[in-house]
């Protein structure tokens, strides 16, 4: 699984979780590179619990243990730098 899967799989856990949210994840701006500076709180509108939902719903898809204290302001790269490091 490359970073571009990685990322795509993120975003559709993101896309479950905010679906009332009006943010584009369809964009091509989320799809791609420039995507990855997007603060998952911040731009995408992510609270807390969204937070942990996505960390449980990564740690199921991805079969991985991610670390219980992300930084509120994460971007996506910086979530799915996460992913990688713990796939690899």
């Amino acid at each position: 699984m490359d970073r571009n899967d990685i990322r795509n799989e993120v975003i559709g856990v993101m896309r479950s979780l905010r679906s009332e949210n009006s943010f584009n994840f369809e964009s091509e701006n989320v799809k791609g590179v420039k995507g990855e500076k997007f603060s998952l709180t911040r731009d995408f509108g992510l609270d807390s619990i969204d937070m942990c939902h996505l960390c449980i719903e990564c740690e199921k898809k991805f079969q991985i243990n991610l670390p219980i204290d992300i930084e509120r302001n994460i971007t996506l790269g910086e979530f799915v730098d996460l992913v990688e490091k713990e796939l690899s």
